[in-house]
């Protein structure tokens, strides 16, 4: 009953925003107005385990989205950050259920192989935003940097994940963001405590697209750091006695056989690694929570297209100079 209550709450709400976005010439006062009102509507939209319907889905589209990324840039400068950071998160939401959705799709039509469409939005909305969209990239990266809260984490590394395998999204950051994510990656996978596998095992998901398919290719940012990083945690590289899980070896594994470390030495445990095909796919826990969890996502990993790095002028290949975000 509750679960359901919540449900129509979002239909409610979504129509009502979806609606005044067109009508209204001030999208920013209206949500202000709606937000200051009732900071509880976003929280309920945010809510953990609640999945939208085909038809909410379907309102959430492309206008929609960009208004919400406009509202994003154009409030930038507040001083109480709320407000942004709800919006974020919103987006952050959205995402996750688009995942969900394009999951469902693929288990009722297997054999759709239509790859010249993305099925979700918010990755077709950022994909024509590439330079103009300043904001919202550096406040992903820094609500990652703060985040406690294992259930923000993971929805904003499912938004990195999908980033980074769709071709049209590769060089979505700037490089000098990416070096900021970088580090973000090293301090949580050397600092994560034993009891968040979950989190450590996302945070390795994500990083093997990063350094495949972006910018980073080229230029091998703390390339020996993440190395040594990826052997001390499956013991490679001290005289570690506690037993590797296997899904820990195999991200692991995945990560080391990247170009990124070509020109490292391999590294010895037995025969060395077994150089195997990476899979075709990754599993991301269905809850956000942090926690183990029987149930999980399935979404393809796309490793294919031409990764091009920014030119030696500090330029990306959108024109934008390289920006700097600091943590």
């Amino acid at each position: 009953e509750t679960v359901c209550k919540r449900l129509l709450q979002i239909c409610y709400l979504i129509s009502v925003v979806f609606n005044a976005c067109h009508k209204m010439t001030s999208v920013i006062d209206y949500f202000h107005s709606l937000f200051r009102a009732n900071p509880e509507a976003f929280s309920i939209i945010v809510a953990r385990n609640l999945y939208l319907s085909v038809y909410i889905l379907d309102m959430i589209d492309e206008k929609f989205l960009n208004h919400l990324l406009d509202i994003v840039e154009n409030t930038r400068d507040e001083e109480d950050e709320t407000f942004n950071y709800s919006i974020i998160r919103l987006l952050l939401s959205f995402n996750e259920q688009f995942m969900l959705a394009a999951m469902a799709h693929q288990a009722i039509y297997p054999d759709d192989d239509d790859d010249d469409w993305n099925h979700n939005t918010l990755l077709r909305v950022l994909s024509m935003r590439i330079g103009t969209s300043k904001t919202f990239g550096e406040n992903v990266i820094f609500m990652l940097n703060r985040a406690v809260e294992p259930h923000l984490q993971m929805l904003i590394l499912k938004l990195l994940y999908e980033i980074f395998i769709t071709p049209e999204t590769y060089e979505y950051f700037y490089t000098n963001d990416l070096h900021v994510l970088i580090d973000v990656f090293i301090r949580e996978l050397c600092d994560l405590p034993e009891e968040s596998e979950a989190l450590r095992h996302t945070y390795l998901r994500v990083l093997y697209p990063l350094l495949a398919n972006t910018q980073l290719n080229q230029y091998r940012y703390k390339q020996h750091h993440i190395y040594n990083l990826l052997l001390d945690l499956i013991g490679s590289s001290t005289n570690q006695f506690k037993p590797v899980s296997p899904t820990t070896q195999r991200l692991v594994d995945r990560c080391l056989l990247s170009e990124y470390f070509d020109g490292i030495a391999p590294p010895k445990r037995g025969d060395g690694i077994k150089r195997v095909s990476s899979s075709t796919s990754v599993m991301f826990p269905m809850n956000t929570h942090g926690t183990s969890t029987s149930k999980s996502i399935i979404f393809p990993i796309n490793t294919n297209g031409n990764v091009t790095g920014n030119n030696d002028n500090g330029m990306n290949p959108q024109g934008k100079y390289l920006r700097t975000t600091t943590i």
